[in-house]
């Protein structure tokens, strides 16, 4: 059956303020989009259940929406992997090869060699038939061997293999793809993790999350280490490496771009950038800039804060919810990232405005508000911020603006306010955790304003339609059995609920 909005929204601060009358801002004006497209009940991508390199992507992938509004077909996967110019040395490139930061001529390779100076990179591209070898690439290796090098100058959605190497001595080989054209309309795929608790062992969700279909890129969400204690720069790149070294990491790693940011663990717990010793959280932010793929924008500015275009289909907000914050002025992010989000999310031409907030923008239940806990989220924190935007998106009568987010240790997807508020007709999605606690709570939320509730350890993975339909996955780290797969359009319809599994009660 589909739902647009809840129907009970349950015991929510907001709802209680407004049952008080206590006054929060009324819903500034009503959606402005006249006549909007009926929904598409057709499920995105019927891809096959194996990805990267070793196998074909679903190039006709054109799900018959009852509407002239297929998908345009994307570049074949290499149906063999590029076996690279020599033998990997796991002591010489410990960590082999990462991509990142996916655009139509761009990708971002990234190594680290230690003592490495110089590195030669090895590039090849799959032409539908086979592995061409391109000119050779050198780049200089910075601080203690890390290595970030953007490969330009490349095709639209097209399958990259790159290799490093020194003197004749190879690393693994890294498989990735660039963003498809600006005025193509495919059919994306982007998954999403977060809270990664070393603890753990290894993340089966990570292997997982890959059987299920094409990924064009990982969302990591934030608390990818729990750096908590941590003081000196050499405990924070013990860390990271031992993380990233782990063998469900690197075989993500190696066969999926990535799109980083970061919550409060990359430093540690709960960290306030007014109260935070700035030595220390220069040695944490050296860490995670110089260990992730992260663009020289980011690096030489700190401002973590980016978009990135999948064609006309996805647009792909990325904030910073941890470092710009000032309580005191009541900023949750600065007003430089907050006017650039609702200046982005007017301006997009995309079907799809994907938000990725490290911590949930959802209107969350009184439950969560133990020891202070709002005081860390969207929703809590001392500041109308949230209001302006949900208002702003509200206002403009915005469709297709969906929430990626981590944090709350759980995997659940709601709608961001209940309803009669601004983001009612919003929805976001909790993805994780990979391999932290687990938020017993999460299981026992009332109303309907969550449509899914969950906590266990998972992954998320999304495929969005230009024709306006995103299915949604959940899938559980043992055994790749999916918790959750449901089909929303851009207006905030669950449009339906093919699966819902719930580990807990088997």
């Amino acid at each position: 059956m589909s739902r647009r909005k809840p129907v009970d929204p349950g015991h929510s601060r907001r709802a209680i303020i407004r049952a008080l009358g206590l006054g929060l801002p009324a819903v500034a004006a009503a959606c402005t989009a006249s006549n909007p497209p009926e929904p598409d009940t057709s499920r995105p991508g019927d891809t096959g259940p194996d990805s990267g390199p070793d196998s074909g992507r679903d190039t006709g992938s054109t799900a018959d929406t009852g509407s002239p509004d297929t998908a345009d077909p994307r570049t074949p996967d290499p149906t063999s992997p590029w076996d690279g110019m020599g033998a990997a040395d796991t002591d010489t490139f410990p960590l082999g090869v990462q991509t990142g930061e996916p655009r139509p001529d761009a990708l971002l390779a990234w190594t680290w060699s230690p003592k490495a100076t110089a590195i030669t990179w090895h590039i090849a591209l799959w032409d539908g038939a086979t592995w061409v070898v391109q000119p050779t690439q050198d780049a200089t290796a910075g601080d203690d061997g890390y290595v970030h090098h953007d490969l330009l100058g490349l095709p639209a959605d097209q399958p990259v293999a790159v290799q490093a190497e020194i003197d004749g001595v190879f690393s693994a080989v890294a498989w990735g793809r660039t963003a498809p054209a600006i005025d193509s309309r495919p059919e994306v795929f982007l998954s999403a993790t977060s809270c990664l608790d070393q603890n753990h062992g290894e993340y089966p969700s990570l292997d997982e999350v890959q059987s299920l279909g094409p990924i064009d890129a990982m969302i990591w969400l934030g608390d990818t280490v729990y750096a908590d204690g941590r003081s000196e720069l050499y405990q924070y790149r013990a860390l990271w490496r031992s993380q990233l070294g782990k063998d469900s990491f690197q075989r993500l790693l190696h066969n999926v771009p990535g799109i980083w940011t970061w919550d409060d663990h990359e430093v540690g717990n709960n960290w306030n950038p007014q109260t935070i010793d700035q030595g220390l959280l220069d040695i944490a932010v050296q860490a995670f800039h110089e260990t992730v793929p992260l663009p020289d924008t980011v690096r030489s500015t700190r401002k973590l804060w980016r978009s990135l275009r999948f064609g006309q289909t996805v647009e792909l907000f990325v904030l910073d919810c941890r470092g710009e914050r000032n309580e005191g002025a009541g900023h949750y992010v600065s007003p430089e990232q907050l006017q650039w989000l609702m200046d982005g999310l007017a301006a997009s031409e995309c079907t799809w405005k994907v938000v990725a907030t490290s911590v949930p923008i959802t209107d969350m239940p009184v439950l969560w508000d133990a020891l202070g806990a709002q005081l860390d989220r969207w929703d809590g924190f001392p500041t109308t911020q949230r209001a302006e935007l949900l208002s702003h998106i509200r206002q403009l009568g915005l469709q297709g603006v969906f929430f990626v987010a981590g944090d709350l240790h759980q995997s659940t997807v709601s709608f961001v306010d209940p309803e009669g508020g601004d983001g009612d007709n919003l929805l976001e999605i909790m993805a994780g955790p990979g391999g932290s606690f687990l938020n017993p709570a999460a299981r026992v939320i009332e109303g309907d304003q969550f449509v899914y509730k969950d906590a266990d350890w998972s992954c998320a993975r999304m495929s969005f339609h230009p024709g306006g339909t995103a299915t949604l996955q959940v899938v559980h780290e043992h055994g790749g059995d999916l918790m959750l797969e449901m089909t929303i359009d851009t207006s905030g319809q669950v449009v339906s609920i093919e699966q819902e599994r719930h580990p807990w009660d088997e």
